[in-house]
Order: structure tokens, then sequence, then C-alpha cells
């Protein structure tokens, strides 16, 4: 540049700072020598490239520096633009904010401290945000043509799902009353009979589908709806898609069957007479022939005008052999199986064709509805949403070519981030806002884990191709986070598993800033035995999470551990996940191996233990009669109440029960007895110490002055008059984790007032939190040297130095809803799931869409694996279950000491999208270490991993270790050693005492209230011999083909026999039907009319959501069960009772003393006999194996019936029986009873298994 050149330059910066003598963009400004870094050829290609641009970044490829450059040389290089003129739209705020600082950041360092910023370079003025961010502002700039309120309050997440579910309410009631009306008085297109205006048309389906599935998939269709840009509410005409005319569909079918007949004789025949005959034989062959006549004789003309499928039931009765016989094996016969089997299920699906065309639109109305109604309640309370925000700008650009043309002009040039998570209505305003020229678009395919929001990689796709014809396509593949030996294992499991692979390229060879002596890639393997687990429990009464490998949260806590004593922080570790379900577990074993852990994910703040202690104490001020909140209320840390006064106040209670059921006066309350133990004159038979009594008096003082400030103030101050009390603070501080537990009380007390102003008394805000626990997420403080817990989702932008990728061995979770769209806004596709004859049945375009949808999530199954592999700057650890191998079958299976190699998945995307829910791991671990070469179980080995795209040179070498989840995780080395934890000072571990391990730390303590479930699990008291299932037979068991039982069969149900029920479901059936048998004023079991299928579903509807379909054969064998147990002399006794006596599913609540948890629990039957008799039965599901129900009872039911008959007796009972009914001895009940006098036995019975429950713990 000449010096008239740079005398006419507006730009304060000096050149020789923005490039280096060889004219390479600089990343950093020159040193004293001159030199500094620069950025990559690629890099500044991607900064200086004109006109349309779709960069394609890698994973730690430096995109942000790059937006952040290509934002300030735009500015530097031309001076008629403006901050105002750049659109820069990141996805969250926070990339938002970093990317605004890192701008400013990097001007300051550019022009100097002592050079004022031109007045066009203002980063007030600058447009930098999200897409919410961006139309919001804009809004606000065009509210009266856009039609909004210019100060409507935005509704966080948490707000806006409660509006939604408060609309579906109000919108099912008008629904239920009159579909039409309630869709707005007019119908789509169609019969006039197919949306019919009475309410039983409306009240059946919503019986048939249940109220949660039907609010879960009508507000999954909203949200699908409006992402696309089709809000049901402003949308004319249908808001779904019309179902195709099944004619076609019928005239195919009928083709396939006439084509496949003939051939499949001829075939059938030929093969017969080739082989040696047989009974199996003859018989496959007279099948064959049979459906050959069968079709040539009832299967009208395909293109007759009138053709029609034979009725299903005909259908059905063409039967075909099985695959076994040589017969059945043939090509032609498949095909004509095929065929058969295909147009049965098509003729099922048009007899219900016209109740299915009604209920859909049924459904189309209720959406409609629930549309308008969320519409009405934003307006009412002055409020928009995330999606209202993107709409309304959408709307206006479309409605106002004038503005659009506006903005275009205004935003010269325009930037968006993170491109390949766009959805569709965001992609529509990025068009509409930018020239094509003018848009600068920064992605990673890779990246695109979004789907669950409906964002879509098909925007990426198009943008791609787009830039692709103009040569604009760019690439930034090196990558600057990860060593070369992660990179290697990246392009290894991403090349054969995605389509189109970016490989990466770059990394480096720094060495890990730990002792670890072991590469830098691990992969371990926990060898889980695939037999039905002994221990697992099958009670539904015993609340479980959802499943995580058995041992794998105690071996992922034990390699954490190792790496801290190699010197590792434990900030320097994250635990990532594909789930949140293994959260809480791996939580509770880093904690239990001294190292403090911070899950970064998404927790209900109403189900945190601060956020439930408050509620307990405003449902005291509400009502102190409810015993439960009132106590709850007493052990708040404000006054210091403990067990000293907690116990000889239960007792006192006691006593007060005892006299009123002599006085035959009514039963007191807990409150009564409070107040009466402080009164003067009182005699207590038991005393409360002075401390405690003073305790007691200032909390209950406290709160009969909340309960004064109640009736003229709202509960947001009763709550800021608690987080005033410094007692309070400092009790909450001085726990664990303090301050994290602090920022939870703030997010309650900040809810409640958020409440409050929308117009919520105390009683209102009770019933929010009772009706919406799983609502607003607690706060996530993420400060500290702690490990960090997240999800891989919530991972994506950041890095750290050790990532464990975990829980890889468990299968995908894809449920189908009943009714699916296409995620294309402009499909017309459509499926509805419903059922006819207890069978399910799939229409229209069900299977494809399902099919679309798991090859979609298998697809962003193995991108998340991506993301989570690439997070890593030093150390990748990879941990999953995997089977083991097992030779015989039945009672002689053997487990072998080697995985089960048969479980090994293709890493090829067609092959995998076939079997869309299987487990990562299933295709990780054959792709990075060869199948033949697995170590056996116990064994670890080291291996080389090659790129086999070549660009990462040098083969990664990555330890495999094949671990016994019983066992301890091994340490690196000759022989493994016990992993030392951390101690306090001068109490070190010393490896040079033979056969010592360190002294463990404490367990955990128990949860308070703690149930008997945590007590069982604690002390390994569970005990079920495991599901029974439709066993396959062994390799070496197939039949042959004069094997009779290769021809069809049906295996009748059986108790205890379920296809698609684990133990665990089929109890909450059991015990669900059972409530709903025996509760209520008039019990359905009392009218003498039995159970059906239809109360099996219902009950699966609310207990178990998603499962999906019920088979038929599953069906009778849990309302077999459930006969038997309500055929038992103790449920009719129950129904002879008056309601006032009969309590089902009751909870129950009390202390044992000593400062111990309290114990609570809910019982299956309680039955006030009279005269101060009680008797509680208890339903058992599980399997007894061959043993009496007595020695079961005792050796693993013990506690739970001494707990039960304590909880009885505590309430008032004299006599209490507690009976234990197995299902599959109905008639062999276990009975003990007990009376008031052993009621210090069981105290001491029960506080001892708290107290050995304590010390066992979850230790390592």
């Amino acid at each position: 540049m000449s010096a008239a050149d740079e005398v006419l330059r507006s730009s304060p910066i000096a050149v020789d700072r923005l490039v280096d003598a060889e004219g390479r963009l600089r990343r950093e400004l020159p040193g004293p020598d001159g030199e500094g870094a620069v950025f990559s050829a690629r890099q500044a290609a991607a900064i200086e490239r004109q006109g349309e641009t779709l960069v394609s970044a890698g994973a730690g490829a430096g995109k942000t520096s790059v937006l952040v450059e290509r934002y300030l040389r735009l500015l530097e290089g031309d001076d008629t633009l403006s901050t105002s003129a750049v659109l820069a739209i990141t996805f969250t705020d926070k990339a938002a904010a970093e990317m605004r600082e890192r701008v400013r950041l990097r001007l300051e360092a550019l022009v100097g401290g002592d050079v004022e910023l031109p007045e066009r370079w203002r980063l007030e003025d600058a447009w930098i945000g999200t897409f919410h961010g961006i139309a919001q502002r804009l809004l606000r700039r065009y509210a009266l043509a856009a039609g909004v309120d210019p100060d409507a309050e935005v509704a966080d997440e948490s707000r806006a799902r409660e509006l939604r579910h408060l609309a579906f309410e109000r919108a099912l009631t008008a629904w239920l009353d009159d579909p039409l009306r309630a869709r707005g008085g007019v119908a789509p297109e169609g019969p006039p009979d197919a949306l019919p205006a009475d309410a039983g048309a409306a009240l059946g389906l919503a019986a048939a589908v249940g109220l949660d599935a039907l609010r879960d998939e009508t507000l999954g269709l909203l949200a699908l709806r409006r992402t696309q840009g089709r809000d049901p509410a402003m949308t004319g005409g249908r808001a779904l898609p019309a179902p195709p005319d099944v004619d076609v569909a019928v005239r195919a079918a009928l083709r396939a069957l006439v084509a496949a007949a003939e051939p499949a004789a001829a075939e059938a025949r030929a093969v017969f007479d080739e082989g040696r005959p047989t009974e199996a034989g003859q018989r496959a062959l007279d099948l064959v022939l049979d459906a050959v006549s069968n079709v040539l004789g009832d299967v009208g003309d395909p293109e007759a005008p009138a053709a029609a499928l034979p009725a299903a039931e005909v259908l059905a009765g063409w039967t075909m052999p099985t695959r076994s016989p040589k017969v059945g094996k043939g090509p032609a016969v498949g095909a004509l199986r095929d065929a058969i089997a295909a147009a049965t299920e098509l003729a099922r699906a048009v007899e219900v064709l016209p109740g299915a065309e009604r209920d859909l639109r049924l459904r189309e109305a209720l959406l409609v509805a629930t549309s308008r109604a969320y519409r009405r309640l934003k307006r009412d309370r002055a409020v928009m949403d995330f999606d209202d925000l993107l709409l309304a700008l959408l709307a206006l650009l479309e409605r106002r070519p004038d503005v659009q043309a506006r903005l275009r002009a205004r935003f010269r040039q325009v930037l968006v981030d993170e491109y390949q998570d766009t959805n569709p209505v965001q992609l529509a305003l990025v068009e509409r806002l930018s020239a094509p020229e003018a848009r600068f678009q920064v992605g990673d395919r890779l990246q695109a884990i979004y789907g669950f929001r409906h964002a879509t990689v098909a925007g990426f796709d198009d943008a791609a191709r787009r830039a692709d014809e103009r040569d604009g396509r760019l690439l930034l593949d090196e990558t600057f986070r990860c060593p070369t030996d992660v990179l290697a294992l990246a392009n290894r499991l991403g090349d054969p598993a995605h389509d189109g692979y970016q490989p990466l390229v770059g990394g480096h060879g720094r060495t890990p800033q730990d002792t670890r002596e072991a590469p830098a890639v691990e992969v371990h393997v926990l060898a889980e035995d695939p037999r039905p687990a002994a221990t697992r429990s099958a009670e539904p009464d015993e609340a479980a999470e959802d499943e995580v490998a058995p041992g794998e949260p105690e071996y992922v806590a034990g390699l954490v551990a190792e790496l801290v004593a190699a010197g590792r922080a434990a900030g320097d570790v994250a635990v990532l996940v594909r789930r949140t379900a293994p959260v809480a577990a791996l939580e509770r074993a880093l904690l239990e191996r001294g190292i403090d852990a911070v899950p970064v994910v998404a927790s209900p703040l109403l189900r945190t233990l601060e956020a439930q202690e408050l509620e307990a104490w405003l449902r005291a001020v509400a009502n102190p009669l409810d015993d439960v909140a009132l106590l709850g209320a007493l052990r708040l840390p404000t006054a210091g109440v403990d067990a000293d006064g907690l116990v000889p106040l239960a007792a006192e209670h006691r006593e007060a029960l005892t006299r009123a059921r002599e006085a035959r006066t009514p039963a007191p309350s807990l409150w009564d007895t409070l107040r009466a133990t402080g009164a003067v004159g009182h005699v207590p038979v038991h005393v409360v110490p002075d401390d405690a009594r003073d305790e007691l008096d200032l909390q209950t003082m406290a709160l009969v002055r909340h309960r004064g400030l109640a009736r003229r103030a709202g509960p947001a101050a009763l709550l800021a008059d608690l987080r005033a009390n410094e007692a309070y603070r400092s009790a909450i501080l001085a726990r664990p984790g303090g301050p994290r537990r602090w920022a939870v009380v703030e997010a309650f007390v900040a809810w409640v007032e958020d409440q409050e102003a929308a117009g919520d008394d105390l009683a209102g805000v009770l019933a929010r939190i009772a009706a919406d626990r799983d609502g607003p997420d607690a706060p996530v403080l993420t400060d500290g040297d702690a490990v960090r817990i997240t999800t891989v989702h919530r991972s994506k932008g950041l890095e750290w130095p050790v990532v464990v990728l975990c829980d890889l061995g468990s299968p995908i979770n894809a449920s189908r809803a009943g009714i699916l769209l296409d995620a294309d806004p402009d499909s017309t596709l459509v499926g509805l799931r419903t059922s006819a004859a207890g069978e399910p049945v799939r229409l229209w375009d069900y299977d494809a869409l399902a099919a679309a949808a798991d090859r979609a999530q298998a697809q962003e199954e193995r991108r998340l694996v991506h993301v989570a592999v690439t997070r890593a700057k030093e150390r990748l650890l990879l941990c999953g279950a995997w089977p083991r191998a097992c030779e015989g079958s039945g009672a002689e299976r053997v487990v072998l000491d080697r995985l089960d190699e048969t479980r090994a998945l293709p890493g090829v995307p067609d092959e995998h999208d076939l079997a869309p829910r299987t487990a990562p791991l299933r295709w990780v671990l054959p792709l990075a270490v060869p199948v033949g070469a697995w170590p056996g179980v116990g064994a670890e080995g080291t291996f080389e991993v090659r790129d086999p795209t070549g660009r990462i040179p040098v083969p990664a070498g990555v330890r495999v270790v094949v671990a016994d989840p019983a066992a301890a995780p091994v340490t690196v080395g000759e022989a493994p050693a016990p992993v030392p934890t951390a101690e306090p000072a001068g109490h070190a571990w010393d490896p040079d005492q033979a056969g010592h391990a360190p002294e463990p730390p404490p367990a955990l303590p128990l949860p308070d209230p703690v149930s008997y479930s945590a007590l069982a699990e604690r002390l390994g008291l569970e005990h079920d011999p495991g599901d029974v299932r439709h066993e396959r037979p062994a390799a070496d068991e197939e039949r042959t083909d004069d094997d009779p039982a290769g021809l069809p069969a049906t295996p009748p149900p059986t108790l205890f026999t379920t296809a698609a029920l684990d133990a665990r479901t089929r109890g909450v059936a059991v015990h669900g039907l059972l409530e709903a048998r025996l509760g209520g004023p008039a019990p359905p079991a009392a009218t003498g009319r039995p159970a059906t299928g239809d109360d099996v579903r219902a009950v699966l509807a609310e207990e178990a959501p998603g499962l999906g379909d019920l088979d038929a054969h599953d069906a009778e064998a849990l309302l077999a069960m459930a006969a038997r147990l309500e055929a038992t002399a103790v449920a009719r006794r129950a129904l002879a009772l008056p309601a006032g006596g009969r309590h089902v599913e009751r909870p129950f609540l009390f202390d044992v003393g000593a400062g111990r948890p309290l114990v609570q629990g809910v019982v299956d039957l309680w039955l006030d006999d009279g005269e101060g008799r009680t008797t509680i039965a208890d339903w058992k599901t599980n399997r007894l194996g061959g043993r009496a129900p007595r020695a079961i009872v005792e050796r693993h039911y013990a506690l739970q019936r001494d707990v039960y008959a304590l909880a009885a007796l505590l309430a008032g009972a004299e006599r209490v029986d507690v009976v234990f009914v197995f299902a599959e001895a109905p008639d062999d009940p276990t009975v003990e009873w007990f009376t008031a006098a052993d009621a210090d036995d069981l105290r001491d019975r029960v506080a001892a298994e708290i107290d050995r429950a304590g010390r066992a713990g979850a230790r390592p």
C-alpha cells in the first residue's frame, strides 16, 4: 500500500497490525521481534471471502475467531459500513455476549488505547444476538406494523410450558363438549360428519389414547407446527395434512398378491419334489397351495373400478409356513408370505379407516383449540414466547415487502453461526433479511444434535448445495483443540458412520499434564451378564431410575479417582452422558470417592430438597392441620429444631391419639398436640428438653406469625422473611455444596414471586407446585474445582482437558407418538397409530414417517458421539457396557469370559439405521478395535487405530480394558492395586502395606425422609429372579426341516409371561389395576364386572405412557395376575368395608428417633377393621422360583413388614396384621400380627436397619 493510500484510509488501525510482511492475516499483535501468530490459509480465505459463503467448520477449528475477524475486517475494509449495518446471529445469548466482547477486545488491541474508535464502530449500535433477541429488537421498532405489544414480556420456557399446559386443559374442556365449536366453529373441508359435534366421539378418543398421552402429543404437534411456520391458530384450512387416498395402496397390495401367487406354488412344488418327503414338508406345501388357491379365488382384478381387499379376518387365515422347512425358504414363497402379511395389515387398516379419519379430524380440532387458547392466554397476560417473536417477525416480512426491502438494505452483511441448528422459521428469516451475496454462514453438519428442538440439518445441506454452485463453500478442518490420537479415533469412527464425512486434520502432540501411564485414548468396556439380573427389583412401589448399567457409575468414579491421584484437578475432568438418567448415580458415586461433582444439567427446581422444605413451610402456613406438612415445617432449619424436640413431640402425639381413641373423641392433629404441650398447666407424658422446647416454641411462633402475615401478604413475602433469617441462611450454606443450595433457595423465591405477580395467592402457588413439579429448572452453578457432569448437548462449544464419555452401552429411547408428521413443513405426509380388536394398526404414512424418524435419530446419535469425542483437549476415555458371550440355553446357559461378538454392529450408515435403538458402543468398539482382537474379561490391551482418511498419518494408540463391573477399575501398570482416595493430612495411604486398602470414605447420608425402597437398596434386600421372556433357541438348537415345531404356532398366554413388558412394568400394571378396582366409594370389583384389556391399557397409559401398544397376550397375563389377587380373602374383606375404612395406596411418614431420617412409604391396602385393629396388605408380583412365600418374606421382606407394622401402630392401631400375598400363590398368604406392646421392639429393629443402611451406603 502506498503512502497516499494509507493517508486516504479512515481506519485508525495500522496495516502492519493486520497483516505481516508476507501478507498473512495476523491472529495476534506482533511482538518485539515483529512476529506473531497468523491465521491459517483456510481461515484467512474464509475471513476475506466475498459473496455468499458457507464455512464448514470442524470442531476446534477456530470458527469463533474467524467470525470475529470477519466482522472486524468488514468494518475495517469498508469506510461506508457501520456496526448497525452488520447483522451477526448466534445460537445462544452466551455466544452472542462472547462474540461482542471478543470484537471489542480485538478492536481495542488493534487501535491502541490512545486512539478513539470511529463513530461507525460503536458496539452499542451493533446487531449481535440470537434469532430471538434480534427478532425482539426489530419487533419493538415495527410494533405497530407487526401488530404486537412493544412492551410485552418474553416468557421463559418454564412459564411458556405452564401456559401451554393450561391452554390444553381449557381447550380439552371445550373440545370434549363440542369439538367443532372448540375449533372455532369452522370445520375443515371434508364430509359433513367427519367432525361430529357430539361429546361422545371426543370422549372416546380421549379414553382410548389417555389424557396424558393426548396432551403430550397435542403439545408436541403444536411445537412442531410453530417451528415450521404453521401456527395452527393462524392457518387457514387444515392444520394437519389430509390422509392419503387408500385406493392406491389397496390396488398395489392386490397386484402384489396376484403376482406372487403362481411363482410361489411352482417353487414350493419343485422344492418338495427335489427333497426327501417329510410330514413337515408336506404340511408346508399344503399351506402354500392353500394360500395360492385363496389368492386366485378371492382376490379380484386389481384394475377393476371397485377393487377391494378381502376382510382382514379372511387374510389372517391364509397361513403360510415359516422359513424353517425348506419349502418355506425360497424367495417366491417369501414374496407371497410378505404380500399376504402386508395385505392383512392394510385390510385391518381399511376396516378402521372411517373411525381413524374421524379421530384425525378430532385431533386436528383439539390442536387448533389448544393453539387458540394459548394465544388468548398470552394476550391476556401480555406475554410472548420465543416462537412468537420469530413468527411475528416472519409474518411482518411476508405481509410487508417494503419493510423486508428496508431491512435487507440496512443489513448489508449477515453472519450466521451454528447454521446446522436452524429450524424452518429461522431459515426463512435469514432469507428474507439478507440478499444471498450478503450471507456468511458458519456451521458443522457433524454437530447437528438438536433434532428434539425441531432443528433440521436440511437448511445447512441446501446452503451447502447453493454455495457449491458458486464456489462459496469453504472448509475449516484443522482443529487446534484435540491431540492427534483423539483426531485419529474421531476420523476412524466418523468416516464409515457418516455420509460425506469431513475428516479433521491438525491436532497437537502435547503430553497430558498428569502422571497417568496410559495413551491419550482409552476404551473401557464393562462386561455385563446378559441373563436376567437376580437382584433387580420388580416391585412397582419401589421407584427406580431409568436403567443404568450396573456398576458403571462406580467404575467411572474409580477412573476419575485415578486421574485425580495422577495429578489432575477435578475441574479438568468432564463426564459426558447422552441422557440425564445416569447423572444422579454418577454424582453419588463421585461424592463417595471424595470428589466434588457438579451436575451441569437441567433438573426440576420444585424437586430439589430446599424447594421441598420451603414448600412444606408454605403448606403448614396454609393448613397447620396437615401433619406431614407441619412436620416438614418444624424441621426447616430456622430455629434449629432437631430430633431432641421432634421425637418427644411424636411420642406425645401418639399418647394423645390413644387417649382420643379410648375416649371415642375426634383424633387430634399434630398441631393440636404441639399447641397443647406448650400450654400452661399441661403435664406431658414425654418431656421435651428445655433447649428443644425453646426451639419448638420459636418455630411455632414463627409459623403463627406467618399465618397472620399470610392474611395480608402473599407467599413471596413469607419467603422473603425466611430468606432474611440468618440462622436459615447459615444452615443452608453449611450443607455440602452450600452456595449451590442457596442459589436454589433464591431461584425458588424468585419463582414464587413470578407466580404471585401473575395473580396466584398462597393456595394458587401450592396448587401450581403440585400440578407441575417438573416445571422450572433449578439453577446450575459451575464455579469451583469440581468434576462437571453434563449431557453431550450441553457440552457443545465447550472443551476440557479430560473427557469421560460414558453410558455408551445404553440403547436409544426412540418411542414414537400416536400421530406423526414429516419434519419438512411442505410435506403432506401424515401417519396415525390406532388399534382394532386389541391389535395395533398403523395407518397411512405412519411406517414411513416412523422409519424416517428412526433414521434421523440414529444419525443424530452418531453425531452426538462425534461432538463428545471432540471436546477432549488432552485425554479421552470412553465407557459402556457390553453383554458377555454365552453357551447353551435355559438352565444350562453358561456365561463366558469374553464379550459377545455377535452384538457388534457395522458402522456403515445404511446398516446402522436398520437398528436405530442400538447402543452406540455396538458400533464404536468394532470400529476402534477389530472384533477378533478384543481382550477377554479382566484383561486389557493397547491397539493401533489408523485414520482411514489418511489425514492423520500417525496411528493412535488406544488402550482397551474389558472389566467386570463388579470389580474395582484396574489401574495402569503390571498389577492392579487399590485406588487411593483423598484423605485428611497425616493419613495418606501407604502402598507398602501389603493387602491393605486405604480407609474407605464415609458413605453418603441417607435421604431424609427415607423410603423402605431406599433402605432395601442400600441393604441389598431386593430379590427378583428376573423377567421371563420367550427365549430364542440357541444357535445349536436350530430346527430342522423335519421339525413340526418349525410350523406356525401361537404360544398361549401364561401368568408371568409377557412379551413386551419387563417385570417392573408388569408389576406397575397389576398394582394400578388393583388400585382402580378396589379404590373409591363404589369400587368396580364390587360390581362383579371383570377387568378388561381396556382397563389394563388405561393403567399403562398413565403409568408407562411411552410403552406403546400392548400385546394381547400381555394384556391377558396381566388380567389373570390381577384377578388372582382380587379373588383373595383380604381383597374380598376390603370390598366389604365402607370407603372410610378401606384405603388404597395410603402414604405414611414416621420418626424412629435419635436424629435418624424420617421413614416414608405407601401401603398397597390399609384396612381399618374397627376396635383399633388394622390390616395391611402388600401385593407381590415377582416369581417364587419354587420357594415358599414365607421363606421369601423372612429373608427379603422382614424390614418391609416391620416398617408397615410400625407405621400402623404409630398411627394409633392397637393391633396390626401385615399380609403379603404373592400372585403366584394367592391362596398361601404370609400373615404376621403385632400389638402396641411390640412398637418399641419394632422401632429398635427399624432404627438398627437404618443405621446399617447408613453405614453400608454405596461405598466403593
